[in-house]
């Protein structure tokens, strides 16, 4: 989605909502849709626009508006110039067309991104011989 897309987007979405139109910005993150209705539901996806009480998305699969979400975004900026940050938002699936998804916002907090865990010796040579093998 290019930045005119994005904006445009953004804007119509302020709109309906009656607020000032979030800020463009891409940046990865995944979602976890709450309550027992939804089982483990989860997926990734790219951030479209964010602002204080909204963001909007690209999920992995198209979400059911009235859903309760948790969205981990990755922070472009480090804490200390070195630990990974992620901003963990708790928020309401506001309205969905095709993947594109908004959520209202109704709590966020920057948090340290986990760390993922090392791989154990000999599991990157496994890993390319799995690779190799799928490519025959």
């Amino acid at each position: 989605m290019g930045d005119g897309q994005a904006s445009e987007l953004a804007a119509r979405a302020a709109g309906a909502a009656e607020m000032k139109p979030p800020q463009p910005v891409s940046l990865p993150m995944r979602y976890q849709l709450l309550g027992k209705r939804h089982g483990a539901a989860a997926g990734t996806g790219l951030t479209v626009a964010m602002g204080r009480r909204m963001a909007i998305f690209i999920a992995q699969n198209p979400l059911v508006a009235g859903s309760q979400v948790e969205l981990f975004i990755d922070w472009p900026a480090k804490l200390s110039d070195v630990t990974p940050l992620q901003v963990y938002v708790k928020g309401t699936v506001r309205w969905s067309e095709g993947r594109c998804t908004l959520v209202a916002v109704k709590s966020h907090t920057f948090k340290i991104k986990p760390q993922s865990r090392p791989m154990p010796p000999g599991a990157g040579e496994l890993s390319q011989a799995r690779q190799s093998a799928a490519a025959v």
